[in-house]
């Protein structure tokens, strides 16, 4: 997708987003249990024609259910421990083909994204779960990123973070390349660097950086009346230091199902395999996702949301666990 230029007028943008999950494990897992929580993000934007200020702050509050299923993937992506907080505040410059943002951003709203898997819920949709120093939610990070259209169908980012708590002692690099098949699929290449030492879990290689790599695929095409898209993710990184070694994550969502103009439906499973050097004693945890969204009006949205996990974090006495979970979900722009 080609960067979107220049803007050539004033304007500010407020918004204001709530998503609550309501939560409860029907087999399996640690417990049955319920579980509730809330998310709510709010931001405001200010551009002036090639600058661009924002800044957004969140608030989260709640039961962290997977605690309750046992899983590592954490099947809800607004899962945490509880908090409050500026979430991000940057500048950024937009040129022709190029554009600059400076602050504390998120970088999975740039790097590691598939484009057509934002409607699913559990965390590993929405970046692989192999990237785990990528600064994301809930805790995103100081840096500087850049993105170039190079042509019509290549596009190249790259990023530095803070990896160190606001010291930059240590840093988090990351670079991207998006080229645009046709008009309908996407492929995305990546590379992460995280320079912060940890021990192995081999205990031979005390201090060693984190590193991997991934792929994602984004497509779109139609089936009768039907508008499909689907996408597929695949990635790796160093089973010494990460604990998982790869991933992989593939989905659709189909638009407007029965009929029902506003509404989508979606099937996903995402699958990873644990690095050897744990004590599992199950190499790989695999879930599968299945959920219905109802835009019932432009404010306030409904998903129903029903996840099967398989060997929850590789462990035998925990069993699959069936989690069903509500979400609302209100916008005001």
């Amino acid at each position: 997708m080609a960067l979107s230029g220049v803007c050539s007028a004033k304007s500010v943008v407020p918004y204001l987003n709530v998503i609550t999950d309501s939560s409860l494990v029907l087999n399996g897992g640690v417990n049955r249990s319920f579980t509730n929580r809330f998310l709510i993000d709010s931001g405001i934007a200010y551009t002036n024609d090639t600058h661009t200020l924002f800044a957004s702050v969140q608030w989260q509050q709640g039961s962290d259910g997977s605690k309750a299923v046992g899983d590592i993937q954490v099947y809800s992506n607004i899962d945490a421990q509880n908090f409050s907080r500026i979430y991000e505040a940057y500048y950024r410059y937009d040129a022709d083909n190029w554009y600059l943002v400076l602050g504390r951003t998120d970088a999975n709203s740039t790097f590691a994204a598939p484009e057509h898997a934002t409607e699913f819920i559990n965390s590993s949709m929405g970046f692989s779960p192999t990237i785990f120093a990528l600064p994301t939610y809930p805790t995103p990070a100081f840096g500087v990123l850049m993105a170039k259209q190079l042509n019509e169908s290549l596009r190249m980012s790259a990023g530095i973070y803070d990896a160190a708590d606001n010291d930059f002692t240590e840093q988090f690099y990351i670079g991207e390349i998006a080229y645009q098949l046709d008009e309908d699929n996407q492929i995305k290449l990546g590379y992460w660097y995280d320079t912060t030492a940890a021990a192995s879990f081999n205990a031979k290689q005390l201090y060693k950086a984190g590193r991997g790599l991934y792929a994602i695929t984004d497509s779109e095409f139609n089936i009768g009346s039907q508008s499909i898209q689907s996408y597929l993710q695949l990635a790796y990184s160093d089973p010494l230091y990460s604990e998982i070694e790869w991933h992989l994550g593939i989905g659709a969502n189909i638009h407007s199902p029965f009929n029902q103009t506003n509404h989508i439906a979606g099937v996903a499973v995402t699958s990873i395999k644990l690095s050897d050097y744990l004590t599992t004693q199950a190499p790989h945890e695999t879930a599968f996702e299945a959920f219905y969204k109802a835009q019932l009006t432009s404010t306030i949205a409904v998903k129903p949301d029903l996840q099967w996990i398989l060997n929850p974090s590789g462990r035998r006495d925990i069993h699959d666990a069936l989690v069903f979970t509500l979400r609302l979900e209100l916008s005001f722009n």
